[in-house]
Parts: structure tokens; sequence; C-alpha cells
């Protein structure tokens, strides 16, 4: 009985890979009676890898473009605020920058099989938790410059002494 129940077992596994053909990226668990049975991917998780990913690259996309719109409106801007203060957001936006592009290729390491890809999909979790804190840093430092110190007014044509209050 026990080798007509691996047979039978071994049956269903050799028909289900058949369904699936090579696409299927078939898995194998040993079950309770410690006979290899088949068991595929859950569902959608390759498109769910992929779409993580293509968002973690365009994250890094758009920040490397507004790193390089900042740094292309950082003279117009020191006329009016303080380089202290300007340096700062631009410290935190390169860290963003740097952080998301790390991110990119730690997802991109999501793909691969086994414990690496296991291992990467958990650190990008992690670390899209840590990239939240960086844009929350960049954010609160371009509001910081602009509504604190007065970096609209470098577009306004106000100058820093109407920003700080002096009337006269």
């Amino acid at each position: 009985t026990g080798a007509r129940r691996f047979f039978r077992r071994h049956e269903i596994v050799e028909k289900k890979r058949r369904e699936l053909g090579p696409a299927g990226n078939p898995r194998f668990v040993v079950n309770d009676s410690r006979v290899l049975t088949h068991r595929p991917l859950a569902p959608g998780r390759e498109r769910g890898d992929l779409l993580v990913s293509v968002s973690a690259a365009s994250l890094a996309l758009s920040a490397w473009v507004a790193t390089q719109t900042g740094e292309s409106q950082e003279d117009r801007v020191e006329r009016v605020v303080a380089r202290g203060v300007l340096h700062d957001h631009e410290e935190a936006a390169e860290r963003f920058l740097v952080l998301s592009g790390v991110l990119m290729l730690v997802t991109a390491a999501g793909f691969v099989r086994g414990n690496i890809g296991r291992a990467a999909r958990l650190v990008s979790a992690a670390g899209a938790l840590g990239l939240v804190v960086a844009g929350v840093q960049v954010g609160h430092s371009g509001g910081t410059l602009v509504y604190r110190e007065g970096a609209a007014n470098a577009y306004t044509g106000a100058s820093k002494a109407v920003a700080d209050g002096d009337d006269h």
C-alpha cells in the first residue's frame, strides 16, 4: 500500500508538471508522508516582484531628476537663503538618491531563486521603510527652505529683507 501511494502521488506530480510546462516554474515540497509533491509558486508572485522592481527603478529615476533640478536652481536660491540650510537639503536629497538606487538593486536581486532572492525581498521591504524616512527628511528640509527661510522669494523677486520681515 505504501508503494502504491507513492506511485499514485508520483503520477499526480508528473501530470501537474506536464500541465504547467517549462514556464510553469514547479516547486516541490516534502509532505507529511515524506513524499515530494508539487506546489507551484503563489499566483502572480513573479508579476508582483516585477512591479516592485519597476516601482523602485521609477523612484530612483525620479530622485535623480529631482536632484538634477535642484542643482540647476541652487545658484538662484543661494542668493536668498543661507548656504547652511540649503546644504542640509542638498545632503538629504543626495542621501535619498543613493538609497533609492540601492533599493532598486536589492529589489532586482529579489528575482534570484533560493535564499538570496528571499533575503533580497525581505531587505527590500525594510529598505522601503527606511526610504520613507529619508523622503520625509528631504521633504521637511525643503519645506523649511520655502516656508521658514523664504526660498520662494528667489522666484518672486522679493528680497531677503522682505522675507525676514524688515520693512525699511
